[in-house]
């Protein structure tokens, strides 16, 4: 949704500005172009349900442990959606994008702004399909368009999913910068995290640019700290 406003100064001038607000039309497309990626795990945790049963010695106790299993699976799933959808509620009331000659300026869901000064030549934005790494599971998701600013003292990321694409350009056009790769451009292609990094430093966090060497940090941290646990217990005892 976009509004052109004015804005009131001290001084009694009026400042024409852009303000967009989140698409809920938009959360919703891509939420469908999501559900085959997300319905697919639960496929595969159904049907080895199915194949455990069916090959357990005893059917009737396999059936009850898998059924007690899905039950505290939905119990979890159903906290989850109660603690996300109020909170996508509040970020559709709250959250606005204004562009005003002077600044680019975002408030989120709690009503924080974060402001970025237009004369800063340290800005710059980029509009672009990201390929993200996998997921626990293994599995590639699709690419998904992000919106990135920064300047020198702080950064934002905003998901192309949470807002219409003119809105999104409209900051990209006011950082002056070129980096818009969501299809403007013809050819355009989904960019990594590593590349993301490289246009724009320190956008992306260790995690998101070297997902694996993360995964084996992790890993082996949490065998140590396990090994270190048992024994600190052996020598207590």
């Amino acid at each position: 949704m976009r509004r052109i406003l004015d804005d009131g100064h001290s001084r009694g001038e009026r400042e024409p500005f852009e303000e967009f607000r989140p698409s809920k039309a938009r959360q919703k497309q891509e939420s469908k172009r999501l559900r085959p990626v997300a319905v697919l795990p639960a496929l595969v945790l159904v049907a080895g349900a199915c194949v455990g049963v069916l090959t357990a010695t005893d059917r009737s106790a396999a059936l009850v442990i898998y059924l007690g299993l899905f039950g505290f699976s939905g119990v979890v799933a159903a906290v989850i959606l109660a603690v996300l959808l109020p909170r996508n509620r509040r970020f559709l009331a709250n959250a606005r994008i204004r562009i005003s000659a002077r600044a680019i300026e975002y408030t989120n869901a709690r009503g924080k702004v974060i402001a970025f000064d237009r004369a800063d030549v340290s800005l710059s934005a980029l509009l672009a399909p990201i390929t993200p790494a996998p997921n626990s599971e293994g599995i590639h998701l699709p690419a998904s368009l992000m919106l990135f600013v920064s300047d020198q003292t702080h950064s934002l990321r905003l998901r192309g999913s949470d807002w219409e694409l003119e809105g999104l350009r409209a900051v990209v056009d006011a950082a002056n910068t070129r980096f818009d790769r969501s299809g403007r451009e013809h050819g355009a292609r989904a960019l990594s995290p590593e590349e993301v990094n490289e246009l724009i430093p320190g956008t992306m966090s260790f995690r998101e640019t070297h997902p694996l060497t993360f995964a084996l940090l992790i890993g082996f941290g949490s065998a140590a700290l396990l090994v270190l646990i048992v024994v600190g217990i052996a020598i207590a005892l």
